[in-house]
């Protein structure tokens, strides 16, 4: 279950942050032109949301962890 999660997590992670940084990159200044302030706005938002939640993780794994020794 804590694998799952752990990819699943990842995965979304990967795929948030690629859209944010290709919309962000100077490469695709001419796609980045058409999309929306706002939606450049929650985006960002997103991918900040999926970073803590990514980095959450490494702070829950361990504690699960030593939980799981504990009850056993």
């Amino acid at each position: 279950m804590v694998k799952t999660l752990f990819y699943k997590t990842t995965v979304k992670f990967y795929h948030i942050s690629y859209q944010f940084l290709r919309c962000c990159n100077d490469k695709y200044w001419y796609k980045s032109c058409f999309v929306p302030k706002k939606q450049k706005i929650l985006m960002l938002r997103k991918f900040c949301n999926e970073v803590i939640c990514f980095l959450g993780l490494f702070v829950l794994l361990p504690k699960l962890r030593i939980m799981g020794l504990l009850l056993e």
